[in-house]
């Protein structure tokens, strides 16, 4: 099944990021990644652009698939560290939970060490649950805008 996402770019300030001109506008790339479905394995993406600007295809298209790209190993790092932050706290939350059990500390001390080793390990599947599935499907958008068909429309 193909999708077709149109893109009217009206000025260059619809295109190019406003600081930077080497990558394409957040705006841009956040309307793509929106109009694609990331759990339909099947569909293919063509993004076609009304160009009614000056530029011509070859010098904003690059400029897109390089930014969909860094935006890509953006949530690569992010689904990365959120996995270190996972592992850490699940490991302190059961050496908390281990430490509650095995030493005979008053009965607040334990009780606290049992909460704490709680929010810990509960906060580790609030990341994965919420946080994780996120970025992830923001990932598989990326994913597929990255291999979709890129063109301009011609008049």
């Amino acid at each position: 099944m193909k999708k077709i996402i149109e893109v009217d770019l009206v000025n260059e300030e619809n295109i190019f990021e406003k600081y930077n001109k080497e990558l394409a506008s957040k705006e841009l790339i956040n309307y793509m990644i929106n109009e694609v479905d990331p759990f339909n394995k099947k569909e293919m993406i063509n993004v076609i652009f009304n160009n009614l600007t000056k530029l011509k295809e070859d010098e904003y298209i690059l400029t897109i698939k390089k930014t969909l790209k860094i935006e890509y190993e953006k949530c690569v790092k992010e689904i990365d560290h959120n996995n270190i932050y996972q592992f850490i706290y699940f490991l302190i939350g059961i050496i908390l939970l281990l430490i509650s059990t095995l030493f005979n500390f008053s009965f607040v001390f334990e009780e606290i060490f049992i909460i704490g080793a709680w929010v810990l390990i509960w906060e580790t599947i609030e990341i994965q649950v919420f946080s994780d599935t996120k970025i992830k499907k923001r990932k598989l958008a990326l994913t597929k805008l990255m291999k979709s068909q890129m063109k301009e429309i011609d008049d």
